[in-house]
């Protein structure tokens, strides 16, 4: 199984922050057992995220970024992502309970639509 984190929280700014809000576990519907956790933003921190995004798009690195740019960085990112889907697969069946199988079909069609 791939590595994990026994916890995962928000990310504001580009950066993963701890979260205040509540602790949510994730479970292995086969077994029970708790996987990770994931942690919520609390109020604050999304409108810390709302505030943070708009500053990215002003900022026109990305809203304004030639088609041309942003395609090769969504291409690099569609690679990237097929290089990694067996492990997302697994991820994804020990938490949802799916088929790997079925896994490795749906999100085998993710880098298609970068």
């Amino acid at each position: 199984m791939p590595e994990q984190r026994s916890a995962y929280g928000p990310f504001i700014g580009g950066k993963p922050i701890a979260g205040n809000g509540t602790d949510i576990p994730v479970e292995n519907p086969a077994t029970g057992e708790t996987v990770c956790s994931v942690i919520s933003a609390s109020t604050d921190e999304v409108s810390q995220a709302i505030t943070s995004a708009k500053a990215a798009f002003d900022s026109g690195v990305w809203s304004k970024a030639p088609a041309i740019q942003r395609s090769k960085v969504l291409s690099t990112l569609a690679r990237k992502l097929e290089a990694r889907i067996p492990e997302f697969a697994e991820i994804e069946s020990i938490q949802t309970g799916r088929v790997i199988r079925e896994m490795r079909a749906q999100l085998g069609r993710l880098p298609e639509w970068l």
